[in-house]
């Protein structure tokens, strides 16, 4: 815009190919910097401000109108400009030119996009010339600016100068411009006017002009009118301005210059001076004049007080700085660094409450030995010397002198040189210390110092991490009190991180892992290749067998524990294991036999050890010294992801009698083809003596042999070689070299950390799933998915719906790759649930959501529990909740595979290694569970099942009857929904009405939606960028979803339950039908989402569908499966009323024991619906139906028969009211089938009491007759009727309005006195209505065995 735009004015040229492109792409980056700038944030009071509201206020403020004028001329003129090339001549083509020529002198607006980029040049000129640049070259810096400005604008003065002589010479005082009255004359004699002249014949010219202006100088062309006199004099006033100031500048710099040296030179000329006047020899004076001079052209770094700008920084700001400039050596250390991922704010708390630079001279001492230690420090630049004390004279307690004394036992030789990126004394954060030695500065010397008192005071706030920071204590002053003096310095942290780790308590070593493995995930989150590494890794931290700690570089090692026999013989010969049988491969690491430690002791370890073939050696074998040892090799298994295996060895020491002989001993020519095989040479075979093929405690075949001690070492190393040579030969990624092997302790007694029994899931991923006698299940969950650490997830923000969902899911996307493997291939029989449930896990990151009362219940409470505190809608767990969700998982995938293991999975469950289960084939040997899954099996309405997949378009029939092949898109949506289709259980999730979203379902402005479907709704209709599995999908996809939620407001369960009036069920629906919204495959649809999502119902996921299998009559099932064709008669000119009727007379003809005629009259549809809530204790509640008090009958009578339906009632029911509303008693068949179960005449007296109330709380009116409030019970739904007669002292039952359209039933403590709002609640008084209830039970006392 700078250098074209002007141009362009003032000479107009024709419009080519490549001046179009530049001016195309040129619009179209302003375009896309006007929508980047309503996304910027700007600082405000030296606070960063990224709210997106004040971004587009401040944005609107300043440049929208400018840059809307500026890129609305360009596009204007680029369209302009195509219609007048293909104009013509005619008075609209005329009019399009002037139209033209107007929008360039719009144009001239681009002039302010000048000041916007000034400010933006501005910035960049100052960081380079004041923090990149400094003494001349900020100066040079300077000079090259001015020079690039005064070209840039003598460019603009040339093309106006240009524009003015190009001007009507008609119009000009003088009847002519510069342009014409200047010429050239050719060699032949002709002259050519400047007009007529090339354009950048013209352009230099003008372009000498104006610079002839700026510095004074002369030109031969003259102006020939007034405006061009005029502008030629206002050239030259400004000139000389601008070159004044353009000469004092550069002045001022010059003498600033020389002053900065004035005082260097009188230095040297001081020194020179001295020099001379003592006659030093020539080439000492030089030496001396040379460092004199280097020392004064070094700039000594600023310290914090003396930048007194700091000061005026807000605290946040400066809060912010000081991480900056320190966190770098902090995160050396890996606790610090593991704290940094457990609190993203407790790193710049510690910088600036617990660090405090501190500055030390050469020869300066750091701290004396014997003094006590309450502080750290860290080496941010220079060196120090350090020195330790040898144990003599720390117990005579003498005081050390400085390293360089060369006196009382200390030689030179003890110095140890500490460097930058050092610690010192970090021990002493930890546990007690007593400074061993002096450390002393080498050269000028910048350290942090951390005081632990300080550091103290930083962990008070974040009691999470305290207690872990107690624990790794607690661990550290464990491993060093075993240490010897030797062994000790004030340097090395003496104890291996690693180790501490792994020595933790079970749910402290967690929170350390899951902060390492946290870092992993984010350093490999944008690669596609980790497959289920991650998963794989949670698994094993959380079945305790493996750990994650950072190292000082910041990489993660995974850590384990391996406890090692070292049987010697009286000769010396030790035995070694040289190869070992795994599963699919064999193992080639040369070692001791082990036994990998999972949560056990290691004296556990070593009984199991002592096992298999080695069992015999039990009694023999007398245990010596026991060591500890720390190794780091290359992990096979995550090589991919960069990690290190790090090991911790406790090897026993043990002789064994020579005439002890170890069993299935092989010669050597019988094993010379299995040893050639484990890359173990000719050469080698010769070292080794009786070879043994054994069996371990693990179940693996092993192969050892007896080696010389003096060819132990060098048989070790040649086979470490060529084990390393192999895997590089196979895979680089895959190698697996010792890099290091250090004792960490020695002790007569190895002491190994505490351990915890292990969670439900094996290292090797697989869900361990233990059998007791016949059928039953000990382990039927999963595990829960990934931790969301966020600090959303803190009470202090307060965060909660649509915000809460939008920090939670903040940068997590969805992983299609394996999202759309799983649709792919979920009919593949190759394709495993083990496969489909680890896709699972990793596709769709809304699964977390579920997990948000991972979260300690206290602050002091370190425990990692599962997630069974956070409330939901329904009552139960968010980890019940996320059980179902995985159960619904299964369902569907068992269902599309019903051709292949989907029927026995779906009835029998799984297996250990995720196979179905099967019973035993005996029926003696069957428990009643088996036997009631096995009737399921058989008996079970699979066609149906099939066939409702078929009619969602989800699996279509080939011509051959036995085949059929799926739709992936169709099987993605079901995948995608069944993700997050119950998150909003949570009530933390539960979303608001925004103002402008008006109202939604019933729930108004500012009302918290507390029906989950409902808000699922909400969410897909207003926020769905918030769900990344279901924003991605495409457009047919997410319709199909979204016709599952409230754009249909059907609930299977209300109609199976008859839980709802068909108002509230059927009415949106029957509009959907009706209108053409909804095809037939996406009604079929839903019903597969609610059969899938009930079958999972029971949080069992691996034990089958227990809901259905156990749970269901198979003849009740089956009618379910067959109801789904009830919905078709909405589109049959049926009613809403008229539908649902059918459906009741349906339900009562075919129960099972039969029920007798329909009912007809008053109370026929109430009877009807409350034997279908029941749900099988029909014929009791039909008999206390009769012993109902008058009023509370005709309460249910009237509430039940409601329709919700302006102008529909039922033709059985004489119930003729229009008015409303009706009522949906949520949760109303689960306290008939619980409650009612022992007590039907209470249940529905309860149920009587809320419909009185409510019917109190919402009056009938006319206009209301098309309306249903919900009324949720939740809270009555697992109490027996006993207990809500008598709730606890102090306490009552209130029904709560929550809004215009819904109520709660609730507990509230009432105390006498305590003033109490009425004005949206009111009493439930579940207490006996009527008298006789003893003569009830007496009367009915031979349906007591229904009761059983």
């Amino acid at each position: 815009d700078g250098i074209t735009l002007p141009f362009i004015l003032a000479w107009n040229p024709p419009t080519s190919i490549g001046l179009a492109i530049i001016s195309t792409t040129v619009s179209l980056f302003w375009t896309c910097e006007m929508f980047m700038s309503l996304n910027t944030g700007y600082y405000h009071d030296g606070m960063l401000e990224m709210r997106r509201h004040k971004a587009w206020l401040y944005y609107i403020q300043r440049w929208f109108i400018i840059d809307l004028l500026t890129v609305g001329s360009d596009w204007v003129g680029f369209f302009l400009d195509i219609l007048v090339n293909t104009s013509d001549d005619s008075p609209a083509g005329l009019e399009l030119i002037r139209l033209v020529k107007l929008n360039r002198l719009l144009r001239l607006a681009r002039a302010f996009r000048v000041m916007k980029v000034y400010e933006r040049l501005k910035n960049i000129g100052h960081t380079l010339s004041g923090i990149y640049l400094s003494g001349s070259w900020a100066m040079l810096f300077k000079v090259i600016q001015y020079a690039l400005v005064i070209l840039w604008l003598n460019h603009i003065v040339a093309c106006v100068w240009f524009a003015i002589g190009n001007a009507n010479a008609v119009d000009t005082d003088t009847g002519q411009t510069w342009l014409e009255a200047h010429y050239v004359m050719a060699s032949d004699g002709s002259t050519q006017l400047y007009r007529d002249l090339e354009p950048l014949f013209q352009y230099t010219t003008c372009l000498h002009f104006a610079v002839t202006n700026t510095v004074l100088g002369s030109l031969s062309i003259n102006p020939t009118n007034s405006f061009e006199r005029a502008f030629t004099v206002s050239c030259l006033v400004m000139g000389f301005i601008f070159s004044s100031i353009l000469v004092s500048i550069l002045s001022s710099w010059l003498v600033q210059m020389q002053i900065a040296k004035r005082e260097k030179v009188a230095t040297m000329a001081c020194l020179r001076r001295f020099l001379r006047e003592n006659t030093v020899t020539t080439s000492l004076a030089n030496r001396i004049d040379h460092h004199v001079l280097t020392r004064i052209n070094e700039h000594p770094r600023l310290r914090e007080e003396q930048v007194e700008a700091l000061d005026m920084l807000t605290p946040a700001l400066r809060a912010e700085l000081r991480k900056d400039m320190y966190s770098k050596h902090v995160l050396c250390d890996p606790v610090f660094r593991a704290w940094d991922c457990l609190d993203n704010r407790i790193i710049e708390a510690f910088c600036t409450s617990a660090l405090n630079p501190i500055y030390m001279e050469h020869g300066g001492e750091l701290f004396n030995p014997k003094t006590k230690a309450n502080r750290a420090f860290v080496v941010a630049e220079g060196s120090l010397g350090y020195t330790k004390l040898p144990q003599q004279r720390m117990q005579m307690g003498k005081n050390i002198k400085p390293y360089f004394a060369g006196s009382d036992g200390v030689q030179d030789s003890d110095l140890r040189v500490v460097r930058s990126g050092t610690w010192i004394a970090q021990v002493a954060i930890w546990v007690p210390w007593t400074f061993l030695g002096t450390a002393t500065a080498l050269v000028d010397c910048e350290l942090l110092e951390l005081s632990c008192d300080a550091i103290d005071k930083v962990l008070v706030k974040r009691p999470q991490i305290q207690n872990i920071m107690r624990d790794y204590a607690e661990v550290y002053e464990q491993k060093i009190s075993v240490l010897d003096y030797e062994q000790l310095n004030d340097i090395d942290p003496c104890v291996e991180h690693a180790a501490l780790i792994i020595g933790m308590e079970h749910k402290s070593r967690l929170y350390m892992s899951f902060a390492a493995l946290g870092a992993l995930r984010q350093r490999y989150a944008f690669r596609t290749l980790v497959g289920d590494s991650f998963e794989r890794l949670e698994q094993e931290l959380m079945a305790g067998s493996r750990a994650l700690a950072f190292d000082s570089n910041g990489n993660v090692d995974r850590v384990k524990r391996v406890v090692s026999l070292r049987l010697r013989r009286p000769d010396g010969r030790v035995l070694m294991q040289i190869a070992c049988h795994k599963s699919g491969y064999v193992d080639k690491e040369v070692q001791l036999p082990s036994y990998m430690l999972g949560n056990e002791e290691a004296e556990e370890g070593l009984g199991r050890l002592l096992s298999g073939d080695f069992s015999f050696l039990g009694s023999l074998v007398t245990l010596g010294q026991v060591s500890t040892y720390s190794s780091t090799t290359s992990s096979r298994s995550f090589a991919h992801l960069g990690l290190q295996t790090v090991r911790l060895q406790t090897v026993y020491s043990a002789t064994i009698p020579a005439d002890v002989i170890l069993p299935r001993r092989q010669e050597l020519p019988a094993a010379m083809d299995f040893l050639k095989q484990a890359d173990i040479q000719t050469a080698d075979i010769q070292i080794l003596h009786e070879v043994h093929k054994l069996w371990n405690g693990q179940g693996e075949e092993i192969v050892v042999a007896w080696i010389a001690p003096d060819n132990e070492e060098d048989f070790f190393q040649k086979k470490q070689e060529s084990g390393r040579r192999s895997r590089q030969r196979r895979s680089s990624n895959n190698s697996s070299t010792r890099k290091e092997e250090k004792p960490i302790i020695t002790s007569a007694a190895a002491s190994s950390s505490s351990a915890l029994p292990a969670e439900p899931v094996g290292g090797n991923g697989n869900v361990r799933v233990s059998s007791t006698t016949g059928f039953g299940v000990a382990a039927r969950r999963v595990p829960f998915p990934q931790l969301l650490h966020d600090k959303a997830l803190s009470t202090e923000t307060g965060l909660s719906g649509v915000p809460l969902l939008r920090s939670l899911l903040k940068d997590r996307k969805t992983d299609w790759h394996r999202a759309r493997r799983m649709a792919t291939r979920i009919c593949d029989p190759e394709y495993s649930c083990e496969d489909y449930f680890r896709d699972c896990m990793s596709a769709f990151p809304e699964l977390g959501l579920y997990v948000l009362g991972t979260r300690p219940d206290a602050e002091h409470d370190m425990e990692l529990k599962p997630p069974s505190l956070q409330a939901t809608t329904g009552g139960r767990t968010t980890d019940d909740e996320y059980q179902r969700t995985i159960g619904a998982f299964f369902s569907f995938f068992w269902l599309m595979r019903l051709d292949l293991e989907g029927a026995d999975s779906f009835s029998f469950g799984l297996d250990e290694v995720w196979q179905p289960r099967v019973p035993p084939s005996d029926p003696s040997m069957q428990s009643e569970e088996a036997k009631r899954r096995l009737t399921f099996r058989q008996n079970a309405d699979w066609e149906a099942m099939h066939q409702l997949l078929e009619d969602a378009g989800m699996i279509k029939r080939m011509a051959a009857a036995s085949e059929s092949q799926h739709d992936p898109e169709r099987t993605l949506a079901m995948l995608s929904l069944t993700a997050y289709h119950d998150i909003m259980k949570v009530q933390a999730l539960l979303p608001t009405v925004a103002p402008e979203h008006g109202s939604w379902c019933g729930f108004h402005a500012g009302e918290v939606i507390d029906d989950h479907d409902a808000a699922l709704g909400y969410i897909l209709e207003y926020y769905p960028d918030l769900l990344p599995s279901f924003c991605g999908l495409p457009p047919a996809a997410q319709r199909s979803v979204r016709f599952t939620q409230c754009k249909m407001e059907y609930n299977m369960g209300w109609l199976v339950q008859a839980e709802a009036p068909p108002g509230a069920l059927l009415s949106t629906l029957r509009k959907t039908v009706l209108s053409g919204n909804a095809s037939g495959q996406d009604i079929a649809f839903y019903f597969v989402h609610w059969f899938t999502d009930l079958a999972g119902a029971v949080p069992t996921p691996l034990a089958g569908s227990e809901k259905f299998v156990l749970g269901f009559p198979l003849k009740v099932l089956g009618a379910f499966v067959n109801s789904f064709a009830i919905v078709g008669d909405l589109g049959n000119a049926q009613s809403e009323a008229q539908v649902y009727e059918n459906y009741l007379r349906w339900r009562w003809e075919t129960h099972k024991p039969p029920l007798g005629p329909i009912p007809e009259g008053f109370g026929a549809v109430a009877k009807m619906r409350l034997v279908i809530m029941a749900q099988g204790n029909s014929k009791l509640l039909l008999a206390a139906w009769k012993n109902l008090a008058e009023d509370d009958r005709k309460v249910l009578g009237e509430e039940l028969a409601r329709t919700g339906c302006e102008g529909q009632r039922y033709k059985i029911d004489t119930m003729k009211d229009p008015r409303g509303p009706a009522f949906l008693i949520y949760y109303g068949p689960a306290l008939l089938q619980k409650a009612g179960l022992l007590d039907p005449l209470g249940a529905m007296r309860m149920l009587a009491e809320i419909c009185r109330q409510a019917r109190a709380m919402w009056p009938l009116k006319t206009n209301q007759a098309g309306v249903t409030v919900t009324v949720r019970i939740d809270a009555l739904k697992a109490e027996t009727v006993q207990a809500c007669r008598s709730p606890p002292v102090g306490e009552v039952w209130c029904l709560e309005k929550v809004s215009e359209r819904s109520g709660t039933v609730t507990r509230v403590k009432f105390a006498k006195g305590e003033a109490m709002d009425w004005s949206s609640r009111c009493i439930l008084n579940f207490g006996d209505r009527q008298e006789g209830t003893d003569a009830f039970a007496v009367e009915h006392a031979e349906t007591s065995e229904l009761v059983a």
